[in-house]
């Protein structure tokens, strides 16, 4: 018999979401098999399965979220059901909080005294049974409605019924903007509330609330009471709307804290004159329409430059932990990407020795697998320097928070023509030209790096974006 866990799927995670089981209880399994997809505050992952034999239990169904290393499922030989261990099986200990009461796991309750408290009648539930959590998803015939957070969270703003929405994710999964058109098109139904559960026909012995949490059937009809006034309405209206952070903004929260009180950030601005990389992106283009390729972005331009420079600046292509430097010898260049609720980094690994149509097409394919929440592991973690492009949000230029443990990112801002003296400003008839002039800002971790290597970093990058055949060479 095989345990199979709750993965850690990134260095962020600290629990998973089962978004769907792609295995039902009984299937035979091979070494290898997907098992399931999981939620995590990065991205949706596919888990396969690390033993051969048969799915003989899900212990924990779609739609739930459990910490890491909680047995999620049983793998054996099929002849017999093994029990079902209990969800969070795995969750730390009950921890004192600030206040002095004891906070236990997902099973326990927060009290003053300090000890948690077993559950009443009205909170038990079937020992290995796994309570449905908020997250939990519509049901359709029976069967769940693959959604991703965003979208359930958004449907229920909305008060939307999910099992209406037409999904354009991967199998039909429901994203957040299907959840916006089926809203501003009208054409979901409205989420019907939950019908009240039946009487039980009997109350319990001692008197007390049955298991299913409805008050007891009272002993003698009372008579009605007096009428009252009824209550002022609440404001319809308030001043403010709280909005619980999801999993993937607590993650950015927090590691970008960490890294402002961490890393002491020194931050360098140039000027970069993109008048001859721009046109020779455009004589690039058409070569790779013509060969049916993808088009280059300026962002695909700049993540080339910055490999080359790198190259040839290894003090930046670099980590910062445990008071040691780690100097990449490879150059895997991470770019941000935003997301509905937060961002992502997706890496161009090698990209100093692919060609720009090349990293084009990959970009292409990793944004579009970063917003559908498909990026592997590897696609987003392991990056050795990170840029960050708001030039497509017409933003002059920025600071960027460095993204540990690497030691620099760069932020870079909008492409705009200017006015600029040419030739020999100090004459009495000075020439003045149009450049596409670009504004970039390099943050550098103080603690690995000084302000010169950040200098001669920026004029390297310089150099080649001001005369772009340096890429080729």
């Amino acid at each position: 018999m095989a345990e199979v866990t709750m993965p850690r799927l990134s260095d962020t995670m600290t629990e998973g979401h089962i978004a769907e089981w792609l295995k039902k209880e009984g299937d035979k399994v091979e070494k290898g098999d997907v098992l399931l997809e999981i939620e995590t505050d990065k991205a949706t992952m596919s888990q396969e399965s690390y033993d051969t034999g048969i799915l003989e239990k899900i212990v924990v169904p779609a739609g739930q979220t459990v910490p890491i290393g909680t047995v999620i499922a049983i793998i054996g030989n099929g002849k017999s059901v093994s029990a079902a261990a209990p969800v969070g099986a795995a969750a730390p200990a009950a921890t004192p909080t600030a206040n002095g009461a004891t906070k236990a796991g997902p099973e326990g309750t927060i009290t003053g005294g300090g000890a948690a408290q077993p559950p009443t009648a009205t909170q038990a539930v079937e020992p290995g049974k796994v309570t449905q959590s908020a997250s939990a998803q519509p049901v359709a015939d029976g069967e769940r409605v693959k959604s991703s957070p965003m979208a359930r969270k958004k449907a229920e703003e909305y008060g939307l019924n999910l099992a209406s929405i037409k999904g354009s994710g991967p199998g039909g999964r429901i994203l957040a903007d299907d959840v916006e058109a089926a809203k501003a098109g009208g054409t979901a139904t409205a989420a019907q509330p939950a019908q009240a559960p039946a009487s039980p026909t009997a109350a319990p012995a001692w008197g007390g609330a049955a298991v299913t949490g409805e008050a007891p059937a009272p002993q003698a009809a009372a008579q009605p009471a007096p009428s009252a006034p009824a209550p002022a309405p609440a404001a319809s209206t308030a001043d403010y709307e709280e909005k619980e952070l999801s999993r993937t903004r607590q993650v950015v929260a927090r590691r970008m804290t960490e890294a402002k009180q961490q890393a002491p950030h020194i931050y360098l601005t140039t000027e970069i004159d993109m008048t001859e990389a721009l046109k020779w992106r455009q004589t690039i283009n058409a070569a790779l329409e013509k060969d049916g390729g993808s088009k280059a972005s300026v962002n695909d331009l700049i993540i080339k430059a910055v490999a080359k420079t790198l190259k040839k600046v290894p003090a930046l292509n670099a980590t910062f932990a445990d008071n040691k430097i780690r100097l990449y010898k490879r150059v895997h260049v991470s770019f941000a990407v935003a997301l509905e609720d937060g961002l992502i980094t997706p890496i161009v690994k090698d990209a100093d020795q692919k060609a720009l149509g090349q990293i084009a097409a990959e970009t292409k394919i990793l944004v579009d697998k970063a917003r559908k929440g498909k990026l592997a592991l590897d696609e987003f973690q392991g990056g050795t320097f990170s840029i960050s492009n708001m030039g497509m949000y017409d933003i002059d230029s920025f600071t960027a928070v460095i993204n540990q443990p690497q030691v620099a990112i760069l932020a870079v801002g909008s492409t705009a023509p200017k006015v600029v003296v040419k030739g020999n400003g100090d004459t009495d008839n000075p020439e003045f030209g149009v450049i596409q002039a670009m504004k970039v800002t390099l943050s550098v971790d103080h603690r690995a790096a000084d302000g010169a290597v950040g200098a001669q970093f920026l004029l390297e990058l310089k150099k080649i974006l001001q005369n772009p055949l340096l890429l080729l060479v």
